[in-house]
Parts: structure tokens; sequence; C-alpha cells
């Protein structure tokens, strides 16, 4: 994680798949959280991506920026290839953020930010890298 001069940064948690900090601007006094993240690639796993960040999010009431490769989509339209996924488990997925009132901050210079590598009628592209961040 890098960070400017003039900010203090106070490391909250971290794991082999996160890094959560809160960050403090030495000027104005604005103070906020900032977590990068790697999502558990496992399908069995999925859901304790969503369970990290509502964890992390439930003690603290200050504005957030979740960043980082979640390893999952939010809708079947930001795949290309391969079998959709069940509605329910994204739906479950994309509440998390909402629950935590994450709002996607919209990157759009690419479609898909991963690939399997493939050139054959097994290509598999989706997005599944997002910063997310409060309104405040």
């Amino acid at each position: 994680m890098l960070c400017r001069k003039g900010l203090d940064v106070q490391l909250l948690s971290i794991s082999l798949l996160h890094i959560d900090v809160v960050i403090k601007d030495l000027g104005p006094s604005a103070e906020w959280c900032s977590t990068g993240l790697y999502g558990w690639p496992e399908h069995q796993h999925k859901t304790l991506t969503g369970n990290l960040i509502r964890d992390l999010h439930s003690h603290s009431h200050l504005p957030s920026l979740v960043g980082g490769d979640y390893n999952e989509i939010w809708f079947n339209y930001a795949k290309r290839g391969g079998p959709d996924k069940p509605h329910n488990t994204l739906d479950l997925f994309r509440e998390t953020f909402s629950d935590r009132d994450l709002h996607d901050l919209d990157y759009s210079r690419y479609d898909f930010s991963w690939w399997n590598h493939r050139d054959d009628d097994q290509l598999v592209e989706e997005r599944v890298d997002r910063y997310c961040a409060s309104v405040e």
C-alpha cells in the first residue's frame, strides 16, 4: 500500500487476502478506511469474500474505499464465455456492498480485468477487479 506524504496511516488488520487501514489527512483532518482485497478464488469459498468485507466494515463508521481483485463478478454480463454464474450467488455478493453503502467507482477503460489465456472456444473473460467507495 503506497501513501503520499502528509497522510497518517494506521494498520487495522492484515491477512494473506487483505490489508485494512485508517488513513488520516493531516491537513483538513479527513479520515477514512481503505481496504485492499484479494477475494477467495475457490468457488466453495466465494461467500467468505463478502463475509470479510462485512466484518471489516462493521467496526467502523468512517467513509470507506474497498478495492482489489474480488475474484467474483457482479453480473453475468461482466463476463464473456463459460456458463453463467447462479443469479442468487451474484445477488448475495452485490448485497455485501449495498449493505455497507459501497458504490462501484465504475472504471471503464477495459471491459474485463481477467481472462484464462485460452485462444479457443474455452476463452473466459471477467471483470473481477473493482474499487468501491461510500458516498462520504
